[in-house]
């Protein structure tokens, strides 16, 4: 929901008056949002909302924001029930302006935009999550693959043991432990199948 600071500005007085009236509001927005920000407002809404909620439960619910440079700030709630997220925004615009009124006579706020019912939620956004999982899986596995190439030193193939000592290889021993394990498994694997 997003509300208007409105302050008692004469523009029959001129156009200097309207701007300092508009610079006085612009800086009552953060005023204003302290004063909500209050357990005596929060107390307020939850008595609207039939005291479904404690104001703390409020607080962590509902995030005031100016909007930058107007006189305009808005309230977002957050919640897992998009129709009682609406509940609470429309609670917080019917008592805003008689809370601030309680404070200041010349407190005036006008809601601007009512509270409407989100078609879908703000988060998670699974389609960004799963792809910045993909992106940081593929670059992870890469930095893997690449460090464990750099830091292997052994010696695999003949032609590395030629470049490396100058002398050529005359023969290889093999690992038959190796080849051992590889003969019985592939028999095993022949009679499970048959």
């Amino acid at each position: 929901v997003k509300l208007y600071v409105e302050t008692n500005a004469d523009s029959s007085q001129g156009n200097y008056n309207a701007l300092n009236s508009m610079n006085y509001a612009k800086n009552l927005v953060p005023t204003y949002i302290e004063m909500l920000e209050t357990t005596k407002f929060y107390s307020q809404v939850a008595q609207a909302l039939d005291d479904q909620y404690t104001p703390s439960q409020l607080s962590g619910k509902i995030a005031f924001k100016p909007i930058e440079d107007t006189e305009v700030f808005e309230a977002v709630v957050v919640d897992e029930n998009p129709t009682q997220a609406k509940a609470i925004a429309d609670a917080v615009a019917q008592c805003a302006p008689d809370t601030l009124s309680d404070f200041n006579d010349d407190a005036n706020l006008k809601v601007v935009d009512d509270a409407t019912l989100p078609k879908s939620p703000s988060s998670p956004n699974v389609t960004k999550n799963v792809l910045l999982a993909f992106v940081a899986g593929f670059v992870l596995s890469l930095i893997f693959a690449f460090a464990r190439e750099l830091f292997d030193t052994k010696i695999k193939y003949n032609h590395e043991m030629t470049e490396i000592l100058g002398v050529p290889v005359l023969a290889a021993v093999p690992d038959f432990e190796q080849s051992l394990s590889k003969a019985k498994h592939s028999q095993k694997e022949v009679y499970r199948n048959v």
